[in-house]
């Protein structure tokens, strides 16, 4: 999530689950439903698998509701968009959307909530005329701020060299502001060190890894390279292995071959997960289906974990079945929950 103008202060007097609102998206629809929804911008990739997963089990957890997770295979806005409205159609019980082009969706959104459906926006801010209220995300700023932080407990403070930061969707919100946290904390704690970037890294799963390896041969002495993505992060992995590289790998993702490859001191990465986003999303639009109760106003945020070898055991295990994953993020999400002076904040805003 976003710049400085975006952490706002705590919202202790917010609504509980059992208040009410008077927000245009959660206003009641014509016929109740207990169908709900979520809608992604992949399918194929870590980050919308698990943010589908998540949604499931958080659902699950309620009971009472026909769920749906869906979105396009790639990121393509506009496709996505006709996938929302065929949901709409369908799941008017709620629909939380999870999209990389949060402008696309203004008006779409605002026509789902002026016909009582209730939407939960996941992972990116919606644009303000959407009149969505509530976001279930990170702060994406922090993430990127973290992994900084990690990079440079490996390098001494008077290290001087360059830092290579490559996004594999420039013009995404949440991936700039990884970047820009990057960037930002780069610079205070390695203040002799270049950093390079952001460059484009590319979607395409083949075109990420050529990008990527471009970057390492014309950057044959650089200390770091950092991806603010999860295809970023399990190929610079890749690369580190294969070419016996000496420099240091980062990027956003929990997926196994990344764990791996934290484990063979290939990789650091900072997870943002997705998964416990969907699950918390999950648990309010299931609520607010089966029982009426109205989902609060503001952004919940949640918090990044970073890994590391000191912890990367920890973490495969809890990934280990989706049992175990479930276990940890629902007891997670029971405190982001609970604790709404800490983790319930006004929603961000751009400028």
């Amino acid at each position: 999530m976003g710049r400085n103008n975006r952490y706002g202060a705590a919202l202790t007097a917010l609504l509980l689950l059992g208040g009410t609102t008077a927000c245009s998206s959660d206003s009641e629809p014509a016929t109740r439903s207990n169908k709900i929804a979520i809608v992604v911008p992949s399918t194929l990739q870590d980050f919308g698998m698990d943010t589908m997963a998540g949604f499931a089990a958080g659902a699950k957890l309620v009971g009472g509701v026909e769920v749906l997770t869906t979105g396009t295979e790639i990121v393509d806005g506009p496709k996505q968009v006709s996938i929302f409205q065929d949901v709409e159609k369908t799941h008017t019980g709620g629909i939380s959307v999870f999209t990389m082009t949060p402008d696309l969706f203004e008006e779409p959104l605002a026509a789902a909530g002026r016909a009582g459906i209730p939407i939960i926006a996941v992972d990116t801010p919606p644009a303000p005329s959407s009149n969505v209220f509530l976001l279930v995300a990170n702060d994406n700023v922090e993430l990127g701020r973290q992994l900084a932080d990690t990079i440079a407990t490996k390098l001494s403070a008077d290290t001087t060299g360059t830092i290579v930061v490559g996004t594999r969707t420039p013009g995404a919100q949440v991936l700039d502001d990884r970047a820009a946290g990057l960037r930002e904390q780069l610079a205070k704690k390695l203040p002799r060190v270049t950093v390079l970037g952001p460059f484009d890294t590319k979607q395409d799963v083949g075109a990420n890894l050529a990008a990527w390896r471009l970057l390492v041969r014309a950057n044959p002495h650089a200390l770091a390279f950092l991806g603010t993505g999860d295809q970023d992060a399990t190929h610079l992995a890749r690369i580190r292995a294969e070419t016996k590289g000496t420099w240091q790998g980062g990027g956003f993702t929990i997926a196994e071959n990344a764990l791996k490859a934290i484990k063979a001191g290939d990789l650091v990465v900072v997870s943002p997960e997705h998964y416990t986003e969907g699950v918390v999303a999950g648990r309010l639009q299931a609520l607010r289906s089966k029982d009426g109760q109205a989902l609060p106003k503001g952004w919940f945020y949640i918090p990044g974990v970073p890994v590391t070898a000191d912890n990367v055991d920890q973490v495969i295990a809890r990934q280990a079945t989706d049992a175990s994953r479930a276990q940890w993020s629902i007891a997670a999400s029971d405190k982001i929950l609970e604790d709404r002076a800490t983790y319930l904040r006004e929603m961000p805003t751009d400028g």
